[in-house]
């Protein structure tokens, strides 16, 4: 009786989240930027927007504490996800336009040039033109029609690394400035981290169900199949680098991470765990330090040989940029109170917090570098906390970011990062009320914490709770 209720429930969750879907590609229109919505009509959609959150994580939690086995029910959460995808990838990013500058820097590194070297709004005016910039670039920005126009920080050089730039380029080469291309060629990678996800769910013996986490996750869904952010192109290589690892093949799995690192540079936080791994075999140190050290430099040539200065994207995101933070801005409070009282003759408290920060970051890394073993999976357990730690302090809190976390969330399930995905969507509403920012963030904080401290003595979501497929 028990099992019926738990098939209605995921069958209901299911249900909703492709009807999710289609409200989603039916209202998009009339929540685009140039569209701008009504405060009004922004908390409806956000409301539905929480619903569906509340709706996975409970349907997360059934399917964990159930006793359902993966034959019944694996196609069912693979052929929801895949439907909610497809019918995404026809709507108008919501509130988005990240897209545009995806869509230009496919265009100039499909015409052979190199686009951390010049920024759009230096091509967004024809009546002049510079002698010293490629007239194929005037061409392209006249070509782009709106979208050029559109980008936002137009004077900033392009912040996505090569691996990056390639993706962007291969959708512009299948059809040049089309944003359904561009999310149909993320949904071909996500079906490759899906196959990858299971592989690794099997490795370490525990229910394939569990991809329900990363499968279903609205978040992802939205700011990956709505909005079209990229930060999706780092699974593939993030999951296989697990998968080698798992199977002891060390120098591949230092490779992917590097590879990884050519998406977001982020990832180059797990190579000194590799470099451990190898460390009393000289040998083989040497090859997977020089390979990995290789495919890294290789893919920042493209960036240093540009001039690095303000205008560089990397410069500026590093110095200035917050956004939706919440314990960098308590960091940044604190540190303002410090100058503050002790009449220290220093302005930029920001840049101060973000090297408190760094700090704070380091000396975790370092923690959990000494406490990994030789138990591989102590590794995956390591990575999806190094993560979510990481996107906890880190001073830009976008949702999209919260994605980094859910394939490690897949193999080390946490209530705590499940249920983000019910105070994530107020992200849209901060911008009227700052203070719903502390509402977003401090209950997911404080599950977390609980998590970490209690984990030893109470079964919080953890995979050993799960019935082996």
């Amino acid at each position: 009786m028990k099992n019926k209720l738990y098939y209605f429930i995921i069958v209901i969750a299911g249900l909703l989240l492709i009807g999710y879907s289609v409200f989603i590609n039916i209202i998009s229109p009339d929540f685009t930027y140039a569209a701008s919505p009504s405060k009004d009509s922004l908390i409806y959609y956000i409301l539905v927007r929480i619903f569906i959150g509340l709706v996975y994580t409970i349907a997360v939690v059934v399917l964990i504490r159930s006793r359902l086995t993966a034959k019944k029910i694996i196609i069912f959460i693979f052929s929801v996800g895949f439907v909610s995808r497809i019918l995404l990838i026809p709507s108008e990013p919501i509130l988005e336009d990240d897209f545009n500058r995806y869509l230009w820097d496919g265009a100039v590194t499909a015409s052979g040039y190199n686009p951390f070297q010049f920024s759009p709004n230096q091509f967004m005016s024809t009546d002049s033109l510079n002698v010293n910039l490629p007239y194929k670039l005037y061409d392209i920005a006249k070509e782009s029609g709106s979208i050029i126009d559109k980008i936002n920080h137009p004077h900033i050089r392009t912040i996505y690394p090569p691996v990056a730039q390639a993706a962007f380029a291969t959708a512009y080469l299948i059809k040049p400035w089309s944003v359904s291309i561009w999310k149909s060629l993320l949904l071909l990678i996500d079906i490759l981290v899906f196959y990858l996800l299971i592989l690794v769910l099997k490795k370490v013996k525990s229910n394939s169900l569990l991809i329900i986490i990363y499968w279903w996750n609205p978040i992802l869904l939205h700011e990956i199949f709505n909005a079209g952010h990229m930060d999706l192109l780092m699974f593939p290589f993030l999951v296989g680098a697990i998968l080698f690892y798992l199977d002891k093949k060390y120098i591949v799995s230092s490779s992917l991470i590097s590879i990884a690192v050519g998406v977001k540079i982020w990832p180059i936080i797990f190579v000194p765990f590799l470099i451990k791994k190898v460390w009393n075999n000289k040998k083989l140190l040497l090859r997977l330090g020089s390979i990995s050290s290789l495919i890294i430099l290789l893919l920042l040539i493209p960036i240093i040989i540009t001039k690095i200065d303000d205008s560089l994207g990397f410069v500026t995101y590093s110095k200035n940029w917050t956004n939706n933070e919440s314990v960098f801005q308590i960091i940044n409070i604190i540190i303002k109170q410090i100058i503050y009282l002790f009449d220290i003759n220093y302005h930029c408290s920001l840049c101060v917090a973000r090297w408190v920060t760094i700090l704070i970051f380091g000396l975790i890394l370092i923690y959990f570098l000494k406490k990994s073993d030789t138990n591989n999976y102590n590794f995956i357990t390591i990575a999806f906390l190094l993560v979510a730690i990481m996107y906890i302090i880190s001073p830009t809190q976008f949702p999209w970011y919260y994605t980094w976390v859910l394939p490690f969330l897949v193999f080390t399930p946490r209530l705590s990062f499940v249920a983000y995905a019910i105070f994530l969507p107020l992200y849209q509403l901060k911008y009227s009320w700052a203070f719903l920012v502390w509402i977003e963030h401090i209950p997911i904080l404080l599950l977390f914490i609980v998590e970490l401290v209690y984990l030893r003595t109470q079964r919080v979501l953890t995979i050993s709770s799960i019935k082996k497929n």
